[in-house]
């Protein structure tokens, strides 16, 4: 634990402690998106730790290592709603003063404002917010997963107007997915206004309906090895897209999001990028900035 603290690089862009600890409640999900390989890594099946046993061991966290934030790792924390406000609940109840986010993606459709404002009481100070796509159309017939955007961009606003830092994560490139598709993503994106936002490529991990539908259609390149795959690169041929043509987008797209994100907030954007990142990782945040550089040129990153 010691050693964590003086490494210093957590899942998440940032923490607000370097006194912190990754803690994973449960394993797998509910849904069954078809670029994630969870689902059936963890058996088909969605598994979860009681409420009580989280608690006892963020108990033991904060009086044995003096841990003053946690991340929750989990692939969908709040899909058994009960059992999450249980939780946030006790943080309250026992007194922990715990500062904590979701690095891994919160599940849009499962959280409404009385959740929200008791996960904010709790000490929940960032949500990353898994879109993964602006596209309805993609979303409902190409990704299969259970977001209404409509409902996500409410959801998404309430986040924002209760003082909670908010991220967000969007894929480009799924198979059938056009390049006006893509657009779309990017110009929703842009409306929900969050501080950060990524943009990954859609990447075949095996295992997935992604994968299935990738090598049913010729899809990869003869060269695919699952062991190199990277969501900055495409493992696609030349004849799905151009080369470099995803990679350039994405990235291009990261960093016009992150312009505009100055201007939004500037005083945030500059916290989180110069003491958060900048000051206390210098290394990390430097090869941050070159794996941008190169995908926005089209190289590999």
């Amino acid at each position: 634990m010691e050693l964590c603290k003086r490494v210093g690089t957590p899942h998440s862009l940032s923490t607000q402690s370097r006194n912190y600890a990754p803690v994973i409640t449960s394993r797998g999900c509910p849904a069954h998106c078809i670029y994630c390989s969870s689902t059936k890594f963890w058996g088909n099946r969605y598994r979860f730790r009681s409420a009580t046993n989280v608690l006892d061991e963020l108990g033991e966290l904060i009086e044995r290592w003096g841990i003053e934030e946690v991340q929750f790792e989990d692939d969908n924390f709040t899909a058994h709603r009960k059992r999450a406000q249980e939780i946030f609940q006790g943080i309250i109840d026992r007194g922990y003063h715990l500062r904590f986010n979701f690095p891994n993606g919160v599940a849009l459709w499962t959280l409404d404002p009385p959740l929200i404002d008791l996960m904010k009481k709790a000490g929940c100070y960032e949500m990353t917010l898994a879109f993964e796509s602006g596209c309805q159309e993609v979303l409902r017939d190409i990704v299969k997963k259970p977001t209404n955007l409509k409902k996500a961009a409410e959801i998404c606003a309430y986040i924002r107007g209760s003082g909670i830092r908010t991220d967000a994560f969007y894929i480009i490139g799924f198979p059938g997915e056009t390049r006006e598709q893509i657009r779309e993503t990017f110009r929703f994106a842009e409306r929900m206004k969050t501080d950060i936002a990524y943009f990954f490529v859609a990447n075949p991990l095996p295992g997935t309906e992604l994968y299935e539908t990738a090598c049913s259609r010729d899809m990869l390149r003869p060269d695919f090895n699952f062991e190199n795959l990277a969501y900055s690169r495409s493992a696609y041929n030349e004849g799905v897209f151009a080369p470099g043509e995803l990679e350039k987008m994405a990235g291009r797209q990261f960093t016009r999001y992150a312009i505009l994100s100055f201007f939004r907030r500037p005083l945030t954007f500059l916290h989180r990028l110069v003491f958060e990142l900048l000051l206390k990782r210098p290394r990390y945040t430097l090869g941050i900035m070159v794996r941008v550089w190169r995908r926005m040129l089209g190289r590999k990153a």
